[in-house]
């Protein structure tokens, strides 16, 4: 329960952020992806599972928002979350290094696409305007932003995993006095 619905308000204060303080916060109309941040992020903290449970809710918004097509937004960081759970249990939680690479890698992959879908086929072949004006200052800022979120993770992460130790200590506890 507690898990339930410390992720229902991380999507509700992450797509808070990303829709409206964000926007404000932009650097020469640049905004990062707070979405991917946290959905690779957890994808490499929890797993698939709960990375793909971050990467419907996102996709929704972001479909219901922007898009014109309720599911392309899904797929794209659905395939993240998929890739980004490899991660998990692979790699020392608190080694930086590979999440922000991986976040890196996401953004433009996800940038990627929808130069693909947005520009490419309508016939704008400015691929040099797009990766220099758009592309790279959107990766840096998102891994920037993702160095302060995914310490932020691994600390959401450090929580449940001792609640649960707690919990399960207890139900031991319990249980034994129970005889």
């Amino acid at each position: 329960m507690v898990k339930k619905s410390l992720t229902a308000l991380i999507i509700i204060f992450i797509s808070v952020l990303q829709t409206t303080l964000f926007q404000h916060l932009s650097i020469n109309n640049t905004t990062p992806n707070l979405f991917i941040v946290t959905i690779v992020s957890l994808s490499a903290l929890m797993g698939r599972k709960e990375g793909l449970v971050y990467a419907i809710f996102f996709g929704l918004i972001q479909d219901i928002q922007f898009g014109g097509v309720v599911g392309f937004y899904v797929l794209i960081y659905a395939s993240i979350a998929y890739v980004a759970g490899y991660l998990y249990r692979n790699y020392y939680a608190e080694s930086m290094v590979i999440p922000l690479i991986v976040i890196g890698l996401s953004d433009f992959f996800y940038n990627l696409i929808i130069f693909i879908f947005t520009y490419l086929f309508r016939g704008r072949l400015d691929l040099g305007y797009y990766f220099g004006y758009i592309l790279a200052p959107e990766i840096t800022y998102t891994v920037f932003m993702g160095v302060i979120f995914y310490r932020i993770y691994i600390a959401y992460y450090n929580f449940l995993r001792n609640y649960h130790k707690q919990k399960r200590k207890g139900e031991e506890t319990f249980n034994e006095g129970d005889y």
